[in-house]
C-alpha cells in the first residue's frame, strides 16, 4: 500500500515539473520571437531597454574615465539660515574607484527650530558603458555602507547595494544623476558637513535602520511629528503649503532624480482627500492619458504616506495639487 501511495505521488511530481518545464519552454519561445510578454515588461525595471546591447568599457578606458571624473564635487540649493528646506550634497570620487557621498539637509519649521539630517554613503564605481547617444557615462556602482543621522537618531541602512550611477562631465561641471555639482574650492577638512557621518560609518555598534529607509522617510517623520503643533498655531498653513514647501522639494523632486527622464511625465496633476485626522485616504490621478505608469503609480503610492495636521472640521477635504516634474 505504502509503495502504492509513493509511485502515486512520484507520478504527480514528474507531471507537475514536465508542466512547469512546458511553461517555461513556452514563455522562453515568446520572449525570443516577439519580446517581452504584455503586462510581464511592467514588472522588470524599465531601465532595461537603457542599458541593453551596450558596448562595455575596455579596462584601460575604465581607468581614463575614472581619472577623469575624480575630484571633490558639491552641489548645493537653498539657503540653511532662511529657507525652509536646503541641501548641501558632496561627492569624493577617487582614481581607484572608491566614491563618499554625503547629502546634509537643513529643515527650518515654522517654529523657527532646524532640524538637520544626514546620508553618508561609501562606495566603489566602475564605468560601464556610454548611453546609446553617448550623452551620459553609466557606471556601476556598489555602496558598500550607508548611514543615516537625524539630530540623536542614528542608524545603519542598507548595504551592498548595487546601482547605476550616470554622470557627464563638461568644462568644470559634473553631471551626476542629472544634478549639476561644481568642484568643491573650499577648505578641504570641511569637505563634509558637521554631521559626523563618515566616523558613523566606520563605527560598528549602531542599530539598523528600518527596512526601505532613505533621507526622505527621514524627514517626513520628522514633519509628522513637529509640524502638527506648528501649523495649528498658523492657520494660513494650508496642507497645499505644506505640500510645496516641503514635500515637494524632500519627496518628489528626489523621487524624479531616481528615475530615468524617459520615465517620469513633464507634469502631474492629482487631487487627494485627506481626513479631519490629516491622513490621505485616496489619491487620484487626474490626467486621462497617463505616461510612465510605473513613475505614477509609484508617486500615487508615496503621496498614500503623507500626514498632515489634524483639522476641527468633521468633514474630509479635496485638494488638488500640480507638479512640474
Amino acid at each position: 500500500m505504502k509503495d502504492s501511495i509513493k509511485k502515486g505521488s512520484s507520478y504527480k511530481k514528474a507531471i507537475l515539473l514536465l508542466v512547469v518545464l512546458i511553461m517555461i519552454s513556452v514563455l522562453y519561445y515568446r520572449v525570443n520571437q516577439s519580446g517581452f510578454i504584455s503586462g510581464l515588461a511592467g514588472y522588470l525595471n524599465v531601465e532595461f531597454e537603457s542599458y541593453r546591447n551596450l558596448i562595455q568599457f575596455e579596462e584601460e578606458e575604465k581607468g581614463q574615465i575614472r581619472g577623469k571624473l575624480a575630484g571633490l564635487w558639491e552641489f548645493s540649493q537653498g539657503d540653511p539660515d532662511s529657507d525652509a528646506v536646503s541641501k548641501v550634497e558632496r561627492l569624493e570620487l577617487n582614481e581607484n574607484g572608491i566614491v563618499w557621498h554625503v547629502i546634509h539637509w537643513t529643515l527650518n519649521l515654522p517654529s523657527g527650530e532646524q532640524v538637520n539630517i544626514a546620508q553618508g554613503r561609501h562606495g566603489y564605481y566602475e564605468p560601464f558603458s556610454f548611453s546609446h547617444d553617448e550623452s551620459v557615462i553609466y557606471c556601476e556602482a556598489w555602496v558598500i555602507r550607508q548611514a543615516f543621522a537625524n539630530e540623536k537618531d542614528t542608524c545603519y541602512g542598507e548595504s551592498q547595494v548595487l546601482e547605476m550611477w550616470e554622470f557627464d562631465i563638461r568644462d568644470d561641471v559634473l553631471e551626476f544623476n542629472k544634478r549639476d555639482f561644481a568642484a568643491y574650492t573650499g577648505e578641504l577638512r570641511e569637505f563634509f558637513p558637521q554631521v559626523e557621518i563618515v566616523d558613523v560609518i566606520n563605527q560598528f555598534d549602531l542599530a539598523s535602520c528600518r527596512r526601505i529607509t532613505d533621507i526622505s522617510t527621514l524627514a517626513k517623520r520628522v514633519l509628522s511629528q513637529k509640524l502638527e503643533m506648528d501649523v495649528k498655531k498658523d492657520d494660513s498653513k494650508t496642507i497645499e503649503d505644506m505640500i510645496r514647501t516641503y514635500y515637494e522639494p524632500i519627496v518628489i523632486e528626489e523621487m524624479v532624480r531616481t528615475y530615468k527622464t524617459v520615465s517620469v511625465p513633464d507634469s502631474a496633476e492629482l487631487t487627494i482627500t485627506v481626513t479631519p485626522e490629516g491622513r490621505v485616504s485616496n489619491v487620484r490621478n487626474n490626467n486621462r492619458k497617463l505616461t510612465a505608469v510605473r513613475f505614477n503609480d509609484a508617486l500615487i503610492r508615496e503621496i498614500g504616506t503623507w500626514r498632515f495636521p489634524a483639522s476641527d472640521k468633521e468633514q474630509r477635504i479635496n485638494h488638488t495639487i500640480r507638479f512640474r516634474l
